[in-house]
C-alpha cells in the first residue's frame, strides 16, 4: 500500500470519528480542491492564457 495512500486513510478514520458528517464532508471538500489545483496546473502548463485557465479554475 502506498504511504499517501496510507496516511489519506488515517485521516478520514480520524476526521470521520472527531467530525462525523462534517468530518467526512470536510475530508472530500479537501481532495476536490485538491483536484482542482492539479488539474488547473496541468492546464496553465499546456495552455498559453493563464488568466482564462485561473478564472474558470475558481469559479
Amino acid at each position: 500500500m502506498n504511504v499517501l495512500l496510507l496516511l489519506a486513510l488515517i485521516l478520514f478514520i480520524l476526521m470521520s470519528i472527531v467530525g462525523g458528517k462534517k468530518g467526512i464532508r470536510s475530508f472530500l471538500a479537501l481532495f476536490l480542491n485538491f483536484g482542482v489545483i492539479f488539474l488547473t496546473i496541468l492546464f496553465m502548463l499546456s495552455i498559453k492564457n493563464t488568466i482564462i485557465v485561473t478564472v474558470i479554475a475558481c469559479t
